[in-house]
């Protein structure tokens, strides 16, 4: 099992991925860009956490995943909510 931390500071986002071993096996940094909307923020952490996901070679799909996330950002609408909950009637476990 892999664990995502996300440090959301005042000057930067980083994200990271860490293994059953506790190693860091994975980073993701962007720029925090303070001040402006939170919902924008939150979109800004999510892509940290691709990309440290990315980074330590981990693949993401949206047909038969293990976890759904839900969070606010532009992208949050009634398709993506509606493909979410089909998603986690199929047995995925939703964090949100």
């Amino acid at each position: 099992m892999y664990r995502v931390g996300v440090d959301l500071g005042g000057t930067n986002i980083v994200a990271g991925v860490i293994n059953e071993k506790m190693e860091i096996i994975g980073k993701g940094k962007l720029k925090t860009n303070c001040p402006r909307d939170a919902a924008d923020i939150l979109e800004d952490v999510a892509k940290a956490v691709e990309a440290a996901v990315i980074d330590a070679g981990i693949t993401m799909n949206d047909v038969d995943p293990d976890y759904v996330i839900i969070g606010e950002g532009n992208s949050y609408n009634y398709e993506n909510i509606l493909r979410a909950v089909r998603l986690v009637l199929k047995g995925a476990k939703l964090i949100g």
